[in-house]
């Protein structure tokens, strides 16, 4: 896309998202106060109307996440520590709520739950942790018991299993493998004998709804 020419650092983290249902994609880029959108089917790129902040401050790395019961884009913003929805429907912008944070680093995250129906957002620098309703409620939860970010560069990668809704954290950097259950606020080691080295290694994380077999041929092995 023309867009991306302007581009220096691209700094991603959770700034794309997908509206599965209808095919489009979303990208904030790093350090910028608007979104564009990617409809996969005729592979066209526009812009999203800009919102209307108040505190226009562009913080490096804010969180998107598609929320299909609130039919609608969320966009975490870190620094002014605002949650704010572009509704599909009327192609507009408005600003949920709020939620406590004084971070301006480098990580805010957001996964949404197609089983509980709910998002989970938070930051990484401050180790904290939010949940949003589909009725756009904003509640805090207790802050995790390990690390989501270190400092390191090597992120937590925060996902979620579609199937029983329960969220999985590689840890930052030495990637052990926690399960949280979002319904009792409460966090698990996972240990797992088959479970690769993944120590100081970037590492992305996206759910898959049905298990995937992946075979071989003698003639490609």
């Amino acid at each position: 896309p023309a867009w991306l020419s302007s581009i220096v650092f691209f700094h991603g983290y959770d700034h794309s998202a997908i509206d599965q249902a209808r095919g489009i994609l979303y990208h904030r880029p790093f350090n910028q106060d608007g979104v564009h959108r990617y409809d996969i089917a005729s592979q066209i790129w526009t812009q999203l109307p800009t919102p209307n902040f108040e505190n226009t401050t562009a913080n490096c790395c804010d969180a998107l996440e598609f929320f299909p019961e609130l039919d609608g884009l969320v966009w975490v913003r870190g620094a002014v520590g605002e949650v704010w929805l572009f509704k599909v429907s009327t192609q507009q912008w408005s600003r949920l709520g709020t939620w406590p944070t004084q971070d301006s680093g480098t990580w805010t995250f957001a996964e949404y739950n197609p089983v509980h129906k709910l998002l989970l957002f938070g930051s990484g620098n401050e180790n904290t942790l939010f949940r949003l309703s589909s009725s756009g409620q904003i509640t805090q939860l207790r802050n995790p018991p390990i690390s989501i970010y270190d400092g390191s560069g090597y992120v937590g990668a925060f996902t979620v299993d579609p199937v029983s809704g329960t969220y999985l954290l590689l840890t930052p950097t030495s990637r052990q493998l926690y399960t949280y259950d979002v319904n009792t606020d409460t966090w698990q080691l996972w240990s797992s004998p088959t479970q690769p080295d993944m120590r100081s290694t970037g590492v992305v994380a996206t759910p898959v709804s049905s298990a995937i077999k992946v075979t071989s041929s003698s003639a490609d092995s």
